[in-house]
């Protein structure tokens, strides 16, 4: 139990350098009232209605998490993993892809080397 409460510290205290580093004052704030109300240190807070109006910390960052998660899944490579029979094949159509391309920049720079001599 212990050693529990001291990841949750050490959890606390990252989260609140990293705050600090980027400079966010609303941010800082709501993290200093998400602490003092007592829910810094739980796991799973007890959800209530009053809990959720007053704990705007975690309410942007499940805002935050959405974004992120919104992101992550609009990338394709979200989409090789989840779509793709074998993601694995996904490596062979970027080796196809990247020697086309080099093909065609060495066709380019040949042209241009080209009419530098004359």
């Amino acid at each position: 139990m212990h050693d529990e409460k001291i990841d949750l510290a050490t959890e606390v205290t990252s989260k609140l350098i990293e705050i600090y580093q980027t400079g966010n004052l609303a941010e800082l704030q709501n993290f200093h009232k998400h602490i003092f109300s007592g829910n810094a240190m739980m796991h799973f807070p007890e959800f209530s209605e009053k809990t959720a109006q007053e704990d705007s910390y975690l309410q942007n960052e499940l805002l935050k998490l959405e974004k992120q998660l919104q992101v992550a899944k609009n990338k394709h490579t979200y989409k090789v993993f989840t779509e793709y029979e074998n993601p694995l094949t996904f490596i062979d159509e970027l080796k196809e892809y990247y020697h086309d391309r080099i093909f065609k920049l060495k066709k380019r720079t040949r042209k241009a080397s080209m009419f530098d001599l004359y």
